[in-house]
């Protein structure tokens, strides 16, 4: 139930503009519903729910007159599957205008503009279409080309580091009016990399340097006087769709110019499957011509040309078609040692006291489950045996408990 009724401002041509469907109270309120989510904890978020109604209309009224600015952001390094990553945290705030920004104007306007197979961060796609898709493409294109086939998988290297911002907003302008266009550039804008250290040739050419978030901050630079329109936020919402938006050009020479069926895009992941290896080499110097246009870096150790009958692995899952058509999904050997170095984490927790079991069951329950589908499950009944006997008082107490469950009874 809304608390406020619908005030959009209209325009001179009777249409409600795209800052005013941000700025609307109802859909602040909805963002922040949304927000609160994961966050609900933060005092920093209770703080602002307290005086709810005041901060949205507050919002809402700098949205509306153009004096809305960003606040600073908590910059903080997070280390996620044996890599860093920069990211920036806003104030519940701006995180509010972000999320409603996304949803009412940026998402809608974006997702049309996009190819079927492009799987990133946009609602009824995600990671099990992405895998779901690749597996039908590699068996019609086997059924189709036989063994001519050749995958082409592509990699980005630093691929949010190296966005370049001019690029960004000249893609965004031909969708968005002059008040959402604002708040996309500001956006971008705080984005900026500091590369006083470098001299002022290699600044001069900085759209051919790769650079890196994380080790620029732990460069600590003192002076800001060379910064680098490049890279694009990690934890930011417009952050998302700017990154799945940004390769659209390749997505569409490639599907439509080209007439390429077999095609897909995970953010920087993307793949082909070619008639033959001389188009697929073709195929891949064309996309990596349209990388170089658009600042993307290609990553040559990632990227392969191979056979349609060889092992490829897309979004953390290993593929293997056999001469009957049938497909092969196995879980990848670095998932299975991230699930052991995970129960080694719940054990530590646990005896610190910062889980109890039943919510460590759950958790590891919903991380074997979602990989049950798949043809690994001698790798899944070991990590199984693992956790049973990591945790094998627990899991004689929590079985006399709960005799009726069988799932991970000894």
């Amino acid at each position: 139930m809304y608390l406020f009724t619908n005030s959009n401002t209209i325009n001179a041509v009777g249409s409600v503009g795209q800052i005013e469907k941000v700025a609307d109270a109802n859909s602040l309120l909805s963002a922040f519903q949304m927000a609160k989510k994961e966050t609900g904890w933060k005092e920093s978020v209770q703080r602002f729910e307290s005086n709810l109604l005041l901060n949205i209309c507050k919002l809402r009224k700098e949205l509306l007159s153009g004096t809305y600015k960003q606040q600073d952001t908590q910059n903080f390094i997070l280390h996620e599957r044996g890599r860093e990553r920069l990211i920036r945290a806003q104030p519940i705030r701006d995180r509010v205008a972000q999320r409603s920004f996304n949803d009412n104007v940026l998402e809608p306007i974006i997702a049309p503009r996009l190819i079927y197979d492009n799987w990133a961060s946009l609602k009824k796609r995600g990671t099990s279409r992405g895998r779901k898709r690749f597996a039908i493409h590699l068996q019609k294109a086997y059924k189709e080309y036989g063994e001519n086939a050749y995958v082409v998988q592509v990699d980005f290297s630093k691929y949010f580091d190296n966005i370049l911002h001019d690029v960004c907003k000249t893609q965004f302008r031909r969708c968005l009016d002059a008040g959402a266009m604002a708040f996309v550039e500001q956006t971008v804008d705080s984005f900026k990399l500091n590369v006083s250290h470098l001299s002022d040739e290699e600044f001069k050419s900085i759209n051919n340097i790769v650079l890196n978030s994380v080790e620029l901050r732990k460069l600590r630079i003192a002076t800001q006087d060379k910064m680098a329109a490049k890279s694009l936020g990690v934890g930011f919402h417009v952050s998302q769709i700017c990154g799945i938006f940004y390769p659209n050009e390749i997505d569409t020479y490639i599907k439509i110019v080209k007439s390429m069926k077999y095609y897909g895009r995970y953010m920087d992941d993307l793949y082909l499957i070619a008639n033959g290896r001389a188009e697929a080499e073709a195929r891949l110097q064309e996309v990596e011509r349209i990388c170089k246009r658009l600042g993307i870096f290609v990553n040559k150790k990632k990227t392969t040309i191979r056979p349609i009958r060889r092992t490829h692995t897309f979004l953390k899952v290993n593929y293997t078609l056999t001469d009957t058509g049938r497909i092969i999904k196995r879980v990848h050997s670095s998932t299975i040692r991230r699930g052991r170095r995970r129960i080694t984490t719940y054990r530590c927790l646990l005896e610190q006291g910062r889980m109890d079991f039943s919510h460590i069951l759950n958790c590891f329950s919903g991380w074997l489950g979602s990989y049950r589908k798949f043809h690994s499950r001698a790798k899944l009944y070991k990590i199984k045996r693992l956790f049973q006997k990591t945790f094998k008082k627990e899991m004689r107490i929590w079985t006399k408990e709960n005799s009726s469950n069988r799932e991970f009874s000894t």
